[in-house]
């Protein structure tokens, strides 16, 4: 929870707070019991009502006063008061995230202040950026000076949080541009729009993303600018883009972070690129002004779930196959209702809305289309009619194109094995068939977790464990392709993998695990 040393208002709520600290703190020559801390103020803050239309301070907010006890005040000696808010009514130290807010009285007997735009800030940097009215906590610490010796606090060690209002506060609305795009290394250009998933506006869906792919160097800069930080040609200004206030970064200039928190400012994330990351997805909300950028591999990696593998969500049974670093197919059989969607190898399993590739319309037979986030529980794909079909995907452009099989009676084998493996070319590593909701034949096959400790001369698929019926390498070689040779599939790097197998087309994925 958080808790910030601020000025707020009064709320007829009671609560209590932890006594003590767990820093070493110089003592007061004051005691608890010197000091009476009085609450004051309104019960419930519109934080605009304090602020003009540039965001500056109408008037300080007074949210309590305090009184020494006669006689007791050292000589030339001033009082200082530290502020804190939290959505917590507790106040401990370790539980409760603490910060303070700009809150001081030089007298016996005199007020505590806070400034609203203070308020305002640590509120929207540290608690949320959402609209909504939430209720807020204030507490303070009493210290001492005297002459220009440091702070000393009441209670020392065990200094106490005296506590002052609880407050209905409501933010004032978080103004956001209309739109988003990245700018850094590779472009400075309206080239990457961040969207989010509904179409909504950023105040109903504020998780927007973009994916970028990756620089020529090991590492490049960027930071989000808004739409108004644009030229009419779509060019930046940076003088717009300075003024305005509104581009998203880092909290601290050149951060290496894939994820945490971010603020409006001009400083930039420095990504550091792995070696084997093509592209990266930036994802940040913009309302909890929290960020998180995933490195994408070179190699597509999506399940189909559906009819085609029994709306299996729990295994990855099986994959689409590959064609390019952006492309993947699938050729099965299929109803022609309510087929599929895919999972990207990061969601896999998970049935919430935007987190699968589908269609907008629910079982929609269009021959091809477009590919969107799903928006609930469907957007599922559907072939035109019954049958053995090939579905192709552009997961770059997200478009999709569904082809009838010539051959509606394919070959059908008991059996698929690996061999080669381990050194091994006697003994079949055999795969799984995919079971349907149908009971047809699927044609994709499955081993998950195989260990390959040693390799020296590749590996092929066979049917029925002969030489009858043999798949070999493709023109991409490892770890996927389309069979076309009856020459080994090499280099195999050792590892474990789960291994995705096709026996109309002759795909195959090895998928490292």
């Amino acid at each position: 929870m958080a808790l910030l040393a601020l000025f707020m208002t009064a709320c007829t709520e009671d609560y209590t707070v932890s006594n003590e600290l767990t820093v070493n703190l110089p003592e007061s020559t004051l005691e608890v019991s010197d000091v009476t801390v009085t609450p004051t103020g309104p019960t419930s803050i519109n934080i605009a009502d304090y602020l003009d239309e540039e965001g500056k301070d109408l008037a300080p907010i007074q949210v309590g006063s305090v009184r020494v006890v006669e006689g007791k005040m050292p000589a030339n000696t001033v009082l200082h008061a530290m502020v804190y808010m939290s959505t917590s009514p507790n106040f401990k130290v370790g539980e409760d995230a603490i910060y303070q807010l700009k809150s001081t009285f030089t007298d016996t007997d005199d007020a505590i202040f806070i400034l609203p735009s203070d308020l305002a800030k640590i509120y929207s940097d540290n608690v949320t950026r959402k609209p909504d009215t939430q209720t807020i906590y204030l507490a303070t610490i009493i210290a001492t000076q005297t002459g220009k010796n440091t702070l000393a606090y009441v209670g020392g060690d065990g200094a106490k949080y005296f506590p002052l209002n609880a407050i209905s506060y409501t933010p004032d609305a978080v103004k956001l541009e209309d739109a988003y795009y990245y700018i850094g290394a590779l472009t400075t250009s309206k080239q990457y729009k961040f969207t989010n998933e509904s179409g909504k506006s950023f105040y109903d869906d504020p998780i927007v993303s973009a994916v970028i792919p990756a620089a020529e160097a090991d590492w490049h800069w960027f930071r989000i600018a808004g739409e108004s930080s644009f030229n009419a040609d779509g060019s930046i200004n940076w003088d717009m883009e300075g003024a305005n206030k509104t581009s998203i970064c880092p909290e601290v200039q050149n951060d290496e972070a894939r994820e945490g928190k971010c603020i409006n400012g001009t400083q930039s994330w420095h990504l550091i690129q792995g070696a084997d990351e093509a592209k990266y997805r930036i994802t940040i909300d913009l309302l909890e002004m929290t960020y998180k950028i995933e490195g994408l591999s070179a190699i597509p990696e999506y399940y189909p779930v559906g009819t085609v593998t029994k709306w299996n969500g729990d295994t990855k049974v099986s994959a689409m196959f590959p064609t390019s670093s952006n492309t993947v197919t699938l050729t099965s059989y299929f109803t022609g209702a309510w087929d599929m969607r895919m999972w990207p190898a990061e969601n896999f399993g998970n049935w919430d809305k935007g987190k699968a590739i589908g269609i907008a319309e629910n079982g929609g037979k269009d021959p091809a289309g477009k590919l969107c986030w799903n928006t609930a529980n469907d957007g599922n794909l559907a072939s035109p009619e019954e049958g053995y079909y090939t579905l192709d995907c552009d997961m770059e452009n997200m478009t999709y194109q569904w082809t009838k099989c010539a051959d509606q009676n394919p070959t059908e084998y008991a059996k698929i094995g690996l061999v080669g493996g381990n050194d091994d070319w006697d003994n079949d590593i055999f795969l799984t068939q995919v079971q349907n909701t149908t009971g047809k034949p699927t044609h994709l096959w499955y081993a998950l977790g195989v260990k390959i400790e040693k390799c020296s001369w590749g590996v092929q698929f066979r049917a029925n464990g002969s030489w009858d019926m043999q798949w070999g390498k493709g023109d991409k070689g490892f770890p996927y392709a389309q069979s076309n040779s009856k020459s080994n599939i090499e280099p195999v790097a050792p590892g474990t993998y789960n291994i995705y197998f096709n026996d109309i087309t002759g795909h195959y994925f090895f998928v490292a695990q």
